[in-house]
Parts: structure tokens; C-alpha cells; sequence
């Protein structure tokens, strides 16, 4: 790559999350090919931002790594919605950039305002944020998310679908039909098989699923068990990630954060060592 070509910008963004990849196809957008896109999930080390503009987008990293990184790159901007980190990264102060957090919106839309605050808010990134922050008001956001689903997380995949006619709009929608229809019959097949968990001393439900599952199942669970429901599942790092959901006013996050993880009232997660498994069969996961 010639000196003119070289990146000046590193994004990182929550890995393996459509809200995630959404905040980053939209810095993609403005940045092209002057930033290298890294998709991130906690617990990972930061990377080298010295002498770059480092923007970090639905995601933060601890007080300390923010420091070091805002003595190192040359500017920073962070947009992320999570009460984890708004909380632990309170009263941090960017020497030159921007830290932005709005617990009300996702990290996509936030990465629309910044980048774009004219214009406005496509449909692809609107519906993300309407199933992410589960909010659940624009119609249709189910089935059009379900064709979205299927989609690899890259950039030229996704992009087409910021700007559908009408015409093509509609006709997503309809594909996605069908789709949402055996998703949620997968969902309550899941659901089907959970059983009831002791988690730092509350009760819920838990089931195991992949990623794709857990927001649908794990509110099926927490309907179901009136507080909380826990999805759990084997990552490629040998980790155990429990994601947690709940109704009205049970707080999964400070359950999280007592296994060192975060998120949000009603949505958080946490990782544990495979050797923490045995919990899992015994139906008992304390801190």
C-alpha cells in the first residue's frame, strides 16, 4: 500500500451483533477504505490506534485501556448505548475527540447521527435499532430483519439494502414473511427445553441456543419464568457466553456485572471459563 493509501482510521465495532456491524457499515460509508474495520467482543485487547483516529462504535473498553488509548491515538470517538460502560466509563474525558453515550438508541443510529446528522435514518438501520433496544414500534421490522439475518457481515452485502425503492422494499418484506414464521417456531422448540437455573441467587429459565436465538428465546423465557431467561452456548474460544433477557423491571445487568460482564436493564450478558460447565448441569451459576 502506497504512503497515500495508508489507513488512518481503525474502527472498532461489537463483533458477530447486526447492530454492531450496522454502526460500522455506516463509519464504512464515510471512511472507505481509509480505516481497517475491526470487529471486537469484550475482554479482547485494544489495538495499536497510535497516531490514528480511532473510532469505537456499540462498543467501549474499560477506564484503563480508554486512557492509554486517548494518550496514543490521535483523536477518539466513541458512540455506544450500553449502561455498563456509560457508568464505569463516567467522567472520562477525551483529550481530542468525542465520547457520546444515549441509552435510548442503538449503536447504529448513533453512528447515523454522528457520521450523518442530515440526513435521514435509512429503514435498514431504523428496524435494526427497533429489534436491538427491543422497542418494537415500526411494523414489519421482524420480517425485514429476518432476510437480514441471513446476510454475511460485509459491507457491500449489506449496503443495498440502505436504499430499496419502494417496490423492492416491499418485496423483502414479503420474503421475510415465511422466514420470521419458522423462526419463531424454531424459538418456542427451544424454549421448550429449558430448565429452571439458580443465577447468583435469582431464578428464571435457561436453554441452550446459538447467538441467533437468544433475544427471542430468552424474552420467551422470561415471560414464561416472570423474571429472567438464559441462553447459553460454547464459543469458538472455549468460553461459555450466557446472554440474559427479562420483563419489566428484573435487571439482568447487575447480575452481569457481578460475572464481569454488562449490558443493559432487560439485556446483558457475561462469558465464563469451560471449566465452569458443571454449573450448567447443576442448574446453580454463582459469581
Amino acid at each position: 500500500m502506497s504512503k497515500s493509501m495508508e489507513r488512518d482510521s481503525i474502527v472498532v465495532y461489537h463483533g458477530r451483533c447486526p447492530d454492531g456491524f450496522g454502526a460500522a457499515l455506516v463509519c464504512w460509508l464515510h471512511l472507505g477504505g481509509r480505516a481497517e474495520y475491526l470487529p471486537y467482543q469484550y475482554g479482547m485487547e485494544a489495538p495499536n490506534a497510535t497516531d490514528k483516529d480511532l473510532y469505537i462504535v456499540d462498543f467501549a473498553f474499560d477506564l484503563a485501556t480508554m486512557q492509554h488509548l486517548d494518550r496514543t491515538a490521535r483523536s477518539i470517538t466513541l458512540l455506544d448505548h450500553h449502561k455498563t460502560w456509560q457508568r464505569r466509563l463516567a467522567g472520562f474525558q477525551c483529550r481530542c475527540g468525542k465520547v457520546h453515550f444515549d441509552l435510548q438508541k442503538s449503536g447504529a443510529s448513533l453512528a447515523w447521527e454522528h457520521f450523518h446528522p442530515t440526513e435521514p435514518l435509512p429503514r435498514l438501520i431504523a428496524h435494526i435499532e427497533d429489534r436491538d433496544i427491543w422497542r418494537w414500534t415500526l411494523p414489519h421490522s421482524a420480517e425485514f430483519l429476518s432476510v437480514i439475518d441471513t446476510l454475511p457481515f460485509e459491507f457491500e452485502q449489506w449496503k443495498p439494502y440502505l436504499t430499496l425503492s419502494e417496490l423492492d422494499y416491499t418485496a423483502v418484506i414479503e420474503r421475510g414473511r415465511s422466514m420470521h414464521a419458522k423462526f419463531l417456531s424454531l424459538c418456542q422448540q427451544i424454549a421448550e427445553g429449558a430448565v429452571e437455573v439458580e443465577l447468583a441467587g435469582h431464578k428464571g429459565l435457561m436453554a441452550n441456543a446459538g447467538p441467533e436465538f437468544k433475544s427471542e428465546v430468552g424474552n420467551i423465557l422470561a415471560n414464561r419464568s416472570g423474571k429472567f431467561g438464559v441462553l447459553w452456548t460454547l464459543e469458538e474460544s472455549g468460553h461459555l457466553k450466557f446472554s440474559l433477557r427479562s420483563v419489566r423491571e428484573f435487571d439482568v445487568e447487575s447480575i452481569a456485572v457481578k460475572f464481569g460482564g454488562g449490558g443493559h436493564t432487560n439485556a446483558a450478558s457475561f462469558r465464563l471459563p469451560a471449566s465452569r460447565f458443571a454449573d450448567i448441569v447443576n442448574c446453580r451459576i454463582d459469581p
